[in-house]
């Protein structure tokens, strides 16, 4: 039974089981003798919060301190991290390079629109190679001159022997023995890495080598300074089902203000907004229709950590409301669900001055949360349920007559119908002859709040042949459907401390045993 769907239909069914008095009934099999019973069988107030108590699914509903009831919908948290950013800058650096000359400069430019200041490597090999072709002994100095650790920048000093033709040219490499990187911080310079190496014979004469190259292997990174952007990181998707229409049938629901929250945290120190692709409402004929207004037009901007506070995270909540967009349109078409496809645009002005951080700990979190307040209007909303019921031990009763009185505080129009079924759930008998105003709603205000409850009296009269037939029903099928009509056009809100006082009292006529 889904709380969300059924909860004012509940409310109504809480009350008329909560305090029925079967002895009074079972009382009057012990009758010999023909008689009349009057017998009161409930005197009972339940309100919206008595309801709450009794549910399990508490988490489904919100209470505000003014009693407001609101009915949350949440998505799944999205999430993406600043190590994929930092995945995606080593896959795409160049795993071999080749040195041709004493000097070579790497392009940094990994990225598109990313021009680094620094970067700290926490993993990582590198690996180099060079060939002597010279007829004499040569000693080499080696500096990758941007990558640096604690201002010292790795270095190596060998010497390689002299070539001794043309197919044995010596060679030194650490490949068996890759050097560590991790710890090291590149800096480049005009966003490029550097590279120099100086091959000198015993007088100090310059001599070339060949097949130079260096290799940076299993490369991984922690922390990122500089200018990022516009960098597009796309893939952000959720999707909510809203499950309060699964049972409705009939005329129309209008909420009256419900509100959409994409909620945000970031950890990235760089400025950031949404690039909405798709932001919809899935009708139950499953057509779709995108959010719209002020609040998509202006752009979702989000806060961000100033690198002072690496490590920290900003919070905020960009709100769809009936003022700034169509969020009240698209949730009156009976909605089954919302969903989002978002880009995070990374400096989307592009600003070059404008510098920031990522940390391999940075994250983006999104949340896609829908809140349907009970305040809003129906034309007849019709809900179902189905409990277990059992009269079969009712004896000698010739003729019952109920009377039911209702005092709704509820702005509601409360309409039942009640089908006594056997195990094949076949119908035996109703409790109406047709669907019946069993509470009328109470008038509202301009808030929509009630003043004085609404007193609704109806009879409903068996006789011996329809007994018989209600004792065999194993199940009681309710048909509620609810309406604000008496308060049209007036929209109705729904709060804690309303409820419904129930009065039931019988008349029977008992035979002799």
């Amino acid at each position: 039974m889904k709380l969300k769907t059924q909860a004012l239909s509940l409310l109504i069914l809480f009350s008329l089981t909560a305090c029925i008095n079967i002895t009074n009934l079972e009382d009057a099999k012990t009758s010999n003798y023909d008689a009349e019973f009057a017998i009161p069988l409930i005197n009972s107030r339940v309100t919206i919060q008595n309801f709450v108590d009794a549910t399990e699914s508490m988490n489904e509903l919100q209470i505000d301190e003014e009693g407001n009831i609101f009915f949350i919908y949440e998505g799944s948290e999205t999430r993406r991290n600043g190590q994929e950013v930092f995945q995606i800058q080593a896959d795409l650096f160049p795993p071999f390079v080749e040195l041709f000359s004493p000097e070579t400069r790497i392009s940094f430019a990994i990225v598109n629109g990313v021009l680094l200041d620094q970067l700290n490597v926490k993993a990582g090999h590198f690996i180099f190679s060079f060939q002597n072709p010279n007829p004499e002994k040569v000693f080499v100095s080696f500096e990758f001159t941007t990558l640096l650790k604690d201002g010292v920048p790795l270095q190596y000093k060998f010497e390689i022997p002299a070539s001794t033709g043309s197919n044995n040219h010596p060679i030194f490499t650490n490949m068996t023995a890759p050097a560590d990187i991790s710890g090291y911080q590149l800096s480049p310079e005009d966003n490029r890495a550097i590279l120099r190496y100086s091959a000198k014979n015993e007088n100090g004469e310059e001599l070339p080598l060949i097949n130079g190259y260096i290799q940076l292997i299993d490369l991984g990174f922690s922390y990122a300074e500089g200018y990022f952007g516009p960098y597009l990181l796309e893939g952000f998707k959720d999707s909510i089902s809203i499950d309060f229409f699964e049972d409705y049938s009939n005329e129309q629901i209008e909420f009256a203000d419900p509100t959409v929250f994409l909620e945000v945290e970031n950890s990235f120190g760089v400025p950031t907004r949404a690039v909405v692709n798709e932001l919809k409402v899935t009708d139950r004929t499953g057509q779709q229709k995108g959010l719209s207004g002020s609040r998509i037009d202006d752009g979702l901007y989000f806060p961000y950590p100033p690198q002072t506070a690496i490590g920290s995270s900003e919070k905020t909540s960009f709100e769809f409301n009936k003022t700034n967009s169509n969020i009240v349109d698209l949730l009156s078409d009976n909605p089954s669900g919302m969903f989002y496809d978002l880009d995070i645009e990374i400096n989307p002005e592009g600003d070059p001055d404008l510098k920031g951080f990522i940390t391999d700990s940075s994250f983006y979190s999104l949340r896609l949360k829908v809140q349907l307040p009970l305040y809003g209007s129906s034309t007849n909303y019709v809900v179902n349920d189905t409990l277990d019921f059992n009269l079969e031990d009712i004896e000698n009763i010739k003729k019952a007559t109920f009377k039911i009185i209702t005092e709704n505080e509820l702005g509601v129009d409360v309409n039942v119908q009640a089908y006594f079924l056997d195990n094949q759930n076949n119908i035996l008998e109703t409790l109406f002859t047709n669907q019946t105003l069993l509470a009328q709603g109470a008038i509202v205000d301009n808030n929509g709040l009630t003043n004085n409850p609404a007193i609704t009296s109806n009879f409903v009269e068996k006789d011996a042949t329809q007994i018989d037939r209600i004792k065999q029903a194993s199940k009681i099928a309710l048909e509620v459907g609810f309406s604000t009509q008496s308060n049209k056009p007036n929209a109705v809100r729904i709060i804690s401390t309303q409820g419904v006082r129930v009065k039931i009292g019988a008349i029977l006529n008992v035979i002799s045993g």
